[in-house]
């Protein structure tokens, strides 16, 4: 389910696992929104969200998919600020000694 029903029920599900305490993997999750509402034009939107994506994985220390974030924030920003958003991802992955290290960058 595509377009605003399914950012709805997409947004309905997140508050749900938040409401019963269930944060993990919550920068995933919020990964999952944004993408759909990059597809669906929002980008400003999505950026918040992305944004919402990063601090919950700092302030949980849920970083598996902090580089992935990164990565999506980085193809909403202008030039100098997406550099420095594939960096940090780069180190992420190099840190975690993920397979995906150098991915998208």
């Amino acid at each position: 389910m595509g377009g605003p029903p399914g950012v709805h029920a997409m947004r309905t599900g997140i508050a749900q696992l938040r409401s019963s305490g269930s944060f993990a993997r919550m920068p995933y999750w919020l990964s999952l929104l944004a993408d759909r509402l990059i597809h669906d034009g929002q980008d400003e939107s999505a950026r918040a969200v992305l944004g919402a994506a990063e601090a919950a994985a700092c302030q949980r220390n849920d970083l598996w998919w902090l580089p992935q974030v990164l990565r999506m924030r980085a193809r909403l920003e202008p030039d100098p600020v997406a550099a420095n958003l594939l960096d940090r991802a780069d180190r992420l992955t190099l840190e975690q000694r993920s397979p995906f290290h150098g991915a998208g960058s």
